[in-house]
């Protein structure tokens, strides 16, 4: 159910900027109970959010902004429904035309960072779409950059236990946009 999903969203992005913008000046800050009472908080907020990215019936924006406030987040809970969501395509109407703008789960996932490149190693050993390939492949080149990125995948190559793997894995690491850097 998609009820007021703006309305959330825009609660969620406002009480993210007012935590993340003011130091708390309560005396009850270091207390564990104030600790364990914001985490509780930020777990619910997280849990809703992935609903609504989850949601088909729910608005697109409402699902993208969602999605926004995961990667704002650093949501590691929600990786795997990012992933699984990764080829959610802005409407058409969009203005920003770069990839963060048409594919919005990539850059939440970069935001998340070493979890969301595991991820996208592991599931680029089983990607055959060479869209869905890309995104993976940006995903591992932001987080680790282009050397540590490359090294990760001839290593994944090396343990890779499948002739399909080894071939996806290779054809991630031969892919156009993701060329070797020569040594000057």
């Amino acid at each position: 159910m998609c009820l007021n999903s703006t309305l959330l969203i825009l609660a969620f992005a406002l009480c993210f900027a007012a935590t993340a913008a003011e130091p708390a000046l309560s005396d009850e800050v270091g207390k564990p109970e104030f600790v364990e009472k914001q985490m509780k908080s930020r777990s619910k907020q997280i849990e809703e959010l992935i609903v609504l990215v989850k949601d088909p019936n729910c608005e697109m924006a409402s699902r993208i902004s969602a999605v926004q406030l995961l990667g704002g987040l650093r949501a590691v809970e929600a990786v795997d429904v990012l992933f699984a969501h990764l080829t959610i395509i802005t409407p058409s109407k969009v203005k920003d035309k770069t990839i963060e703008g048409v594919a919005p789960c990539m850059p939440a996932l970069v935001a998340i960072g070493k979890p969301s490149s595991e991820k996208a190693l592991t599931e680029l050993a089983k990607e055959t779409d060479a869209w869905r390939r890309f995104l993976l492949l940006t995903i591992l080149h932001r987080v680790e950059g282009n050397s540590l990125a490359q090294h990760l995948l001839r290593e994944a190559i090396r343990l890779a236990k499948g002739a399909p793997e080894k071939a996806n894995l290779q054809a991630a690491l031969d892919h156009p946009s993701f060329k070797e850097e020569k040594p000057k």
